[in-house]
């Protein structure tokens, strides 16, 4: 019993050894000494190490995008989602790449699998490159359709205005509570069956993510919010609050018991004859957005 006490105790300071020996390692490169560089990570952001028992998930939404670089350009007011792969700008690579030092400053020690929307490689292949020296033998960025942004049907391509005008000034608000709104009168997804795939695939993601072990996601602002709606019971509107900025990190630990959906599901509808209350996922961070790394000489 000594023993194992002594181990676990251990453990967080033992998570942070590939950290620390990749800062030292790559210190003169990056210009910085190791107590700079840990500084440098996101000033506020104080998420702890998973715990050995936990699954954790670490959702980051892509760098912003150029609608005119698309092929044929898009303007730049317009809705577009889920059938168009935008690059991202300028702004957007530098954020990225931002996001994705912090992923490996912060988290490089416990990632063992990465998944990004086809529509989200971009960002995702950034945080392959800056996560992979810290995992043995690397870490590749898997596509993962499920991820892939809602799918705006007949709102692609226009404004906003354009919406209201024809569909009227309660479009958005109806895409984001009406559970079909979005497939019977727009033409595209509805947001229910958005919540549905997203969570079943957050619950595929959990069942290869080892306890004491995280996996990332990347993808998009009304996918991150589901997953988000379901850990904080904002489930009503579907996080439709919930702030997800552009590169933005969120982080949720997920204890036995508080997935996959359809357990947590029969434990409610079960709960008061097993006289059990469904548990939730620990919410670590919600929309984080860090400062421009660049300037601190973390990134080149």
């Amino acid at each position: 019993v000594v023993e194992q006490t002594r181990t676990r105790e251990s453990m967080p300071a033992r998570r942070y050894l590939p950290l620390i020996c990749y800062l030292l390692a790559s210190r003169s490169a990056l210009g910085l000494n190791l107590a700079t560089a840990l500084a440098a990570i996101a000033p506020g952001y104080d998420v702890t190490p998973c715990d050995f028992e936990h699954r954790r998930l670490i959702i980051v939404r892509h760098g912003a995008v150029s609608p005119e670089a698309h092929d044929p350009p898009l303007r730049n007011d317009a809705v577009y989602g889920g059938t168009y792969n935008v690059p991202l700008s300028g702004e957007g690579r530098r954020e990225a790449a931002t996001i994705a030092s912090l992923v490996a400053a912060a988290h490089g020690h416990e990632v063992r699998h990465l998944f990004a929307s086809p529509l989200a490689m971009q960002s995702g292949k950034l945080i392959a490159e800056a996560v992979s020296p810290l995992v043995v033998g690397g870490l590749q960025v898997v596509a993962a359709p499920l991820l892939a942004d809602i799918d705006r049907g007949a709102w692609n391509g226009l404004t906003v205005k354009e919406i209201e005008a024809l569909w009227g000034p309660e479009a958005f608000e109806r895409c984001a509570t009406e559970a079909d709104y979005g497939r019977d009168v727009v033409g595209g997804e509805g947001i229910a069956t958005l919540r549905g795939r997203t969570l079943a695939m957050r619950d595929s993601v959990l069942r290869a993510t080892r306890p004491g072990t995280a996996s990332v996601l990347c993808t998009h602002k009304w996918v991150a919010r589901q997953i988000l709606a379901e850990a904080l019971g904002q489930i009503e509107d579907h996080g439709a609050q919930i702030p997800v900025p552009t590169a933005s990190i969120s982080v949720l630990d997920f204890p036995d018991g508080t997935w996959p959906l359809d357990l947590t599901a029969a434990l409610e509808e079960r709960g008061a004859f097993f006289h059990q209350e469904r548990s939730t996922p620990l919410v670590r961070a919600v929309g984080f957005k860090p400062d421009d790394f660049s300037k601190s000489g973390l990134i080149r």
